[in-house]
């Protein structure tokens, strides 16, 4: 008698076991609801936004017309990619700044003017001006200190009359940090810069 109930309770046990691992079987089989596998599968990914392009400048008018982000960058190594045009009096300008800082700046701006061009070399060029050849009638390129007003970093202007006549001014403002040995490695790209602003005006 003893040895049945062995028996029995050893063959029980198989059998229950057996009932457990085919319990398992359909539980992997048949994931529940919620189980975390079956209930958070993995996103897909997030296709980024296209850039959106940006204006050219001559799209700003005015003074802007003058300008190309693209010949700009060419000409002398950065990119700008924001532009903004004014007008004060008979005066027209316009801005080229960075997409996100302020600095460095481009501005050019155009007057009318009465001056010929022996008084704008004469009289109106300062004292450390370099002359230029060949731009306009009369030209000249200056460095100028930083402002410690304004925090500004160095500018250099390239100051041209044309036949017009018109005095065109061009200044690149630098952002604070950098002196006038910045101006002065710019000016050959800047002097070169001035003779495409200075064709495009006759476009």
């Amino acid at each position: 008698m003893g040895v049945r109930l062995r028996l029995s309770g050893a063959g029980l046990i198989l059998l229950l076991f057996a009932a457990g691992c085919s319990d398992r079987a359909v539980a992997t089989e048949n994931p529940a609801p919620d189980d975390p596998v079956q209930a958070s599968p993995s996103p897909s990914p997030v296709e980024p936004y296209p850039e959106v392009p940006r204006p050219p400048a001559a799209e700003s008018g005015g003074a802007c017309r003058v300008f190309d982000f693209d010949v700009v960058e060419q000409t002398v190594g950065f990119r700008f990619e924001v532009a903004a045009a004014n007008k004060h009096d008979k005066t027209q300008s316009c801005v080229l700044r960075p997409a996100e800082e302020p600095l460095p700046d481009l501005m050019v701006s155009i007057s009318d003017t009465k001056a010929s061009a022996s008084v704008f070399a004469d009289d109106v060029a300062p004292v450390g001006a370099k002359e230029i050849k060949d731009l306009g009638k009369a030209a000249y390129w200056i460095p100028v200190k930083p402002d410690p007003d304004t925090g500004y970093g160095a500018a250099l202007e390239v100051n041209w009359i044309t036949g017009d006549p018109k005095l065109i001014s061009l200044r690149w403002t630098f952002a604070p940090g950098d002196d006038e040995l910045s101006a002065v490695e710019l000016a050959p790209k800047m002097v070169e810069l001035a003779r495409v602003v200075h064709d495009n005006r006759k476009k």
